[in-house]
């Protein structure tokens, strides 16, 4: 999704994944090098990196593994809600058969879309 969103203009993304070969390769391919960051990094057992400490995002695309409850330990860590921009959104990917529980102060879940098995999940930061 984050391609997708540089594609059509976005000025600069950054991927953070387990595993960042095909990240890069993807990158290069669309030539979009220049406008990305990839950290190899786990959210959900390490403390969030440095370097995104004091970054603030306006749109943030997660894609955990499908029924393992990572969407919400993602955003239940600390330092996490920082990044997204007051009035940012997070588009969240998950099984349509995955109930989505937000229970963060000032986050809400406002528009879902299901597509065959997946779910997409529109969630705002007021």
């Amino acid at each position: 999704m984050g391609i997708e969103a540089l594609s059509r203009g976005a000025d600069q993304a950054v991927f953070v994944d387990l595993d960042c070969d095909i990240i890069r390769q993807n990158l290069l391919l669309c030539r979009f090098e220049t406008q990305s960051t990839v950290l190899c990094h786990d959210l959900i057992r390490d403390p969030l990196p440095d370097s995104l400490k004091g970054q603030v995002f306006d749109l943030v695309f997660m894609d955990p593994p499908y029924k393992t409850g990572y969407i919400e330990k993602t955003l239940e860590k600390e330092g996490v809600m920082d990044l997204l921009a007051p009035g940012g959104m997070i588009i969240a990917e998950h099984s349509a058969k995955e109930s989505l529980q937000i229970s963060l102060s000032g986050l809400d879940i406002f528009r879902q879309k299901k597509y065959s098995k997946t779910m997409i999940s529109f969630i705002t930061k007021g």
